[in-house]
């Protein structure tokens, strides 16, 4: 599922996709013209993080575009 946006002047995409969320996002990137990708991070630090990783840290340290992370304002739950 695939939804165009247009703000401000701003053409923006939302994209729905199934399988591995990296591997995805790399593809999407691949497979259209992406200036800069946008996404949430929970903000997982410390055990948490290394037991379930980020997907956001993965596709900041291997994106070929600019990432702009977006921490959620409250930490998640312990």
């Amino acid at each position: 599922m695939a939804a165009a946006l247009v703000a401000d002047g701003i053409d923006a995409a939302i994209s729905i996709r199934s399988g591995v969320p990296v591997e995805e996002i790399r593809a999407y990137v691949g497979e259209h013209e992406v200036d800069v990708i946008v996404m949430g991070t929970h903000g997982r630090t410390g055990l948490r993080h290394a037991i379930v990783g980020s997907v956001a840290e993965r596709i900041v340290r291997s994106s070929t575009v600019p990432v702009l992370t977006i921490r959620h304002p409250e930490p998640p739950p312990t």
